[in-house]
C-alpha cells in the first residue's frame, strides 16, 4: 500500500463518531385475527394460557423439556441452550408441546422461515419464543396487508429482527410505514423490499431518527427534496445506517481523504447510493488501494474508475476483481490495457469472458492480426458473439458449462503459444 493510501487508511480506522440513537417507546400488544388463533390452537392442541392477553405465553409444565426440544428440533448445542436459558430463564418452565413447538412450526411452515433461521433468532433474542402465537400471526398479517411483504418472507423478517414480533403496530410500526410512503414517496414494492432487507427500519423513531437522516441529505449534503426521495427510494436500507458512524464518514472519506471535494463526492453518492452501505475498511479502501497501487493506475485514474463504475467497490478482491483483471491482461488478451480490463470486471469471468476467449482461440481469431478489442468481444450479446465466431448456441452453451465447471487448461502455455 502506498504511503498516501496507508495514511488515509489510518485516518479511516482511527476516526470515531457519536452514533445516532434510536428512541423506541413502549410497545403495547395488539391482538388480532381470533379465527386464526382458534384454528391453530385446535390443530396444535394449544391450551389457552393466562398471559395470552398480554401477548406472551405463560410457563406451564410439560412432558418434553425446553432443553430437549431445543437440542433436537432446533439443533442447538448444550452451550447454546445454556445461553438461551441464562438470558430467558422462564423458557425452562414452558409447555413445549403447547407453547413452543406450535410457534416454531408456524414460523417455518406458514411464514417461510427455516429451522436454521429460527435457531439463530432464538440464540440472539430468546424472547421470540415467549411471544404468543396470536401475536406472531397479528404481526404477520400487518406485514403482508400494509407493507406488501409476501407471507413466505415474513418468517425470515421476524427471525432477522425478532423485536418486530412484539412491537406495537400503532405506536411503532405504522408511523414508520406512513413516513416511508408519505414523506419519502416510496412505492409499496420499495417498502416491501426495504422491510425484507432491513426490518430494523420499522423500529426507528420517525422524529429523532428517520427525519434526522433525511435532513442530513437535504441540509448537510445540499441535495434537493426530490433527489433525496429518489436516493432513499432506490436504496432504503440506507435509513438503517448511522449517519455519523457510517454515512458521514464515507462521504468525508471521498471528499477530504481522497481529495475529490464535496461536489464530486455527493455526485458519486447520488449515482450509487449503495456505496454508503459498504465498509470503508473492508471494501472501499482495499479496492482503491488495489486499483491505485497493485494495478499501478495511480490515485486519479483509480478514482475515475470508481466514479465511472461505483459497483467496483462492492466486488470481492479475491473472487472477482483480481482474477478477472489478471485473466484479461495476462492470459488471453495481451493487448488489453489494465484500465480497460477494470471496466469489464462487471462481466462474469466463467460465464462470459473465459468461454468467449476459448472459442476465439479455437477459431483462430486470437492472432495479432485478427485480435478483436476485449470490450468489443465481451460486451456484445450472446447471439452477436455466436454470429461473429461462427458457433451454434449449443456449442456456446457447452463452452460456458465447461468454464463454470472449472474445466481448464494450462492458460499460460496457451497464451505463450498464441503470442
Amino acid at each position: 500500500m502506498s504511503a498516501t493510501l496507508a495514511s488515509r487508511n489510518a485516518i479511516v480506522t482511527s476516526r470515531r463518531s457519536t452514533p445516532y440513537a434510536s428512541t423506541l417507546g413502549s410497545r403495547p400488544t395488539r391482538l388480532s385475527n381470533p379465527a386464526f388463533t382458534m384454528r391453530q390452537k385446535e390443530q396444535a392442541r394449544f391450551r389457552p394460557l393466562p398471559s395470552l392477553s398480554r401477548g406472551e405465553d405463560a410457563s406451564t409444565s410439560g412432558s418434553n423439556s425446553f432443553e430437549s426440544y431445543a437440542r433436537t428440533a432446533l439443533a442447538m448445542s448444550d452451550a447454546d441452550v445454556e445461553k438461551v436459558l441464562a438470558h430467558t430463564p422462564k423458557l425452562a418452565g414452558y409447555d413445549v408441546a403447547g407453547a413452543i413447538a406450535p410457534k416454531v412450526e408456524h414460523l417455518c411452515q406458514e411464514l417461510g422461515a427455516d429451522v436454521a433461521r429460527v435457531r439463530r433468532a432464538v440464540q440472539r433474542e430468546p424472547r421470540l419464543l415467549t411471544v404468543s402465537l396470536d401475536r406472531l400471526e397479528s404481526t404477520a398479517c400487518w406485514l403482508t396487508d400494509e407493507c406488501g411483504v409476501r407471507r413466505g418472507d415474513v418468517g425470515a423478517i421476524l427471525c432477522k429482527q425478532p423485536s418486530v414480533a412484539w412491537s406495537s403496530v400503532d405506536a411503532n410500526l405504522r408511523p414508520t410505514m406512513t413516513f416511508l410512503v408519505e414523506e419519502l414517496g416510496m412505492s409499496p414494492t420499495a417498502v416491501a423490499r426495504a422491510v425484507k432487507r432491513r426490518p430494523s427500519i420499522l423500529l426507528m423513531n420517525v422524529d429523532d431518527n428517520l427525519r434526522a437522516k433525511k435532513r442530513y441529505f437535504t441540509d448537510r449534503l445540499g441535495l434537493g427534496e426530490e433527489t433525496v426521495r429518489a436516493v432513499l427510494a432506490k436504496n432504503p436500507e440506507i435509513l438503517a445506517l448511522s449517519v455519523e458512524d457510517s454515512v458521514a464518514r464515507t462521504v468525508e472519506f471521498f471528499a477530504r481523504d481522497l481529495g475529490i471535494g464535496g461536489d464530486r463526492a455527493v455526485k458519486l453518492i447520488t449515482k450509487a447510493p449503495a456505496v454508503l452501505s459498504l465498509s470503508l475498511e473492508r471494501n472501499i479502501v482495499p479496492t482503491i488501494d488495489f486499483l491505485a497501487d497493485e494495478l499501478d493506475l495511480g490515485i486519479e485514474r483509480a478514482i475515475k474508475c470508481i466514479e465511472t463504475r461505483p459497483q467496483l467497490l462492492a466486488y470481492s478482491l479475491e473472487r472477482k476483481l483480481r482474477p478477472t483483471v489478471r485473466y484479461l491482461v495476462d492470459e488471453f488478451f495481451p493487448a488489453c490495457d489494465v484500465y480497460d480490463a477494470v471496466q469489464l470486471v462487471n462481466y462474469s469471468l466463467k460465464g462470459r469472458i473465459i468461454p468467449r476467449v476459448r472459442i476465439l482461440r479455437r477459431k483462430g481469431m486470437m492472432s495479432e492480426q485478427a485480435l478483436h478489442k476485449p470490450s468489443y468481444v465481451v460486451c456484445m450479446r450472446d447471439d452477436q458473439f455466436q454470429k461473429l465466431a461462427g458457433v451454434t448456441p449449443e456449442e456456446y452453451a457447452l463452452e460456458v458449462a465447461r468454464a463454470k465447471d472449472g474445466e481448464t487448461k494450462d492458460v499460460t502455455s496457451e497464451t505463450a503459444g498464441a503470442r
